[in-house]
């Protein structure tokens, strides 16, 4: 919708002064983005493909991210680049029809943040939606500095990279100021291209709503691999290279958190072990790497590529079994049932560049004991979770959840597949 604002002319000479009574000023809907990091720059591109018509306003306190905004975008006259919420207009908290925060995975930032701009919108009289990009922060936790009022203006609104196509959408509850709230922001994500989940967890404690849907599954794998990787069981190309190959991703658990970056694995663990969802922080030498600009892998590695990683791995089957059967994730049925579920994957989905390179890949994992224990980790890890969030505290349907992981992987039914082979 676009909107004219008149300013009367005055002091002009009366031969044009019926010509310019007044002077028109074109006002345009805004999107607010606050973030611009990896999943920022994304959001904003949908923005400019779908709703180039809208005028958009980036805010990021980093100035280097700015100036990358500014150099990306450069040529784009409706885009405004701002260092501070206090600088977002009156203007603009009039006209925004959205607003996405997409800052660092930090319970205390975030909160403040959103609270700020509902007051604002509050303010201005403005019913716009908020949402806020979190893969852990339950939607009561992120609203917690609102007044009651105001909660319900508070969505998470986790977009999933790299091409954010999905997105899981929550409220702190279902009244009918929150059912309002998820209605407008998946209307506006369905005008991005963006499909959404909408999550069923309100009622939950907070440590079963921690990590929403996928991300619950997420983060144990990321918990039980890293704390192995600390103990020295596996190495990191063992453990990508057996996630790859159940869920047919082109990165594994440990080249992915280099992508998205080790501070947002740090804060993500910090927020589960202070809301009691595990056991402990981070292992030291993980926040030790992070503090010296370290990553996983060193310039150079190739993580995406499994011809590099499948020489590199390493791994000590019986430091893998001591850990899963203390971790309640042994089961001998279970590991014939992995070599089963990962033959299937590998003949229905193309790992490689090509056909060849995948029969490789099936005679790396029929020949090596401790590749198919690792596999038979990711696997169990994942239905342990599996079970708990969607069949048992059903946070998302069985159909949904295969749907979201259908656009994740590109595997049909991932999910419940999974859970059918071990079923058997």
């Amino acid at each position: 919708m676009v909107r004219l604002r008149l300013y009367e002319i005055s002091g002009l000479g009366l031969a044009v002064a019926w010509l310019l009574l007044f002077a028109v000023e074109v006002l345009a809907d805004a999107v607010i983005v606050f973030g611009y990091g990896a999943t920022g720059r994304v959001f904003v591109d949908r923005v400019l493909k779908y709703r180039d018509e809208l005028d958009l306003v980036i805010v990021d306190i980093d100035p280097d991210k700015l100036a990358q905004a500014q150099e990306r975008l450069k040529g784009r006259a409706s885009v405004h680049y701002l260092s501070s919420i206090d600088e977002v207009t009156d203007d603009h908290w009039q006209d925004a029809v959205f607003i996405q925060e997409l800052v660092t995975e930090d319970v205390p930032v975030k909160q403040a943040l959103l609270a700020k701009a509902v007051l604002q919108l509050a303010q201005h009289q403005n019913p716009a939606p908020v949402g806020s990009n979190t893969s852990s922060i339950p939607a009561t936790l992120l609203a917690r500095q609102l007044p009651d009022d105001l909660k319900a203006r508070v969505s998470v609104n986790h977009l999933y990279s790299p091409h954010s196509a999905a997105a899981e959408v929550a409220t702190l509850d279902d009244s009918p100021a929150a059912q309002a709230t998820k209605d407008a922001v998946e209307a506006f994500n369905e005008s991005l291209g963006i499909r959404s989940f909408r999550l069923s967890n309100d009622s939950l404690p907070i440590r079963d709503q921690l990590g929403h849907s996928f991300n619950r599954i997420w983060f144990r794998l990321k918990e039980h691999f890293m704390d192995m990787a600390e103990e020295g069981v596996v190495n990191y190309p063992m453990v990508d290279l057996a996630f790859m190959l159940v869920y047919g991703r082109p990165l594994g658990i440990f080249g992915t958190m280099d992508v998205i970056g080790l501070g947002t694995a740090i804060h993500i663990r910090d927020v589960w072990f202070e809301l009691g969802g595990v056991g402990s922080r981070m292992p030291t030498s993980i926040i030790e790497q992070w503090q010296e600009g370290r990553r996983f892998y060193s310039e150079g590695d190739r993580p995406a590529d499994v011809e590099w990683l499948a020489p590199q791995r390493e791994a000590n089957l019986d430091g893998m079994q001591r850990y899963a059967e203390a971790a309640s994730l042994a089961d001998a049925g279970w590991q014939e049932k992995t070599k089963q579920l990962v033959k299937e994957l590998l003949a229905s989905a193309r790992h490689l560049s090509s056909r060849e390179k995948d029969m490789a890949l099936q005679q790396w994992f029929d020949d090596d004991e401790q590749l198919q224990y690792a596999t038979f980790l990711v696997a169990a890890v994942t239905l342990q979770e599996y079970r708990h969030t969607i069949l048992e505290n059903k946070v998302l349907s069985v159909e949904d959840a295969d749907a979201l992981l259908g656009i994740l992987t590109g595997q049909s039914y991932f999910l419940s597949r999974m859970e059918k082979v071990f079923q058997e």
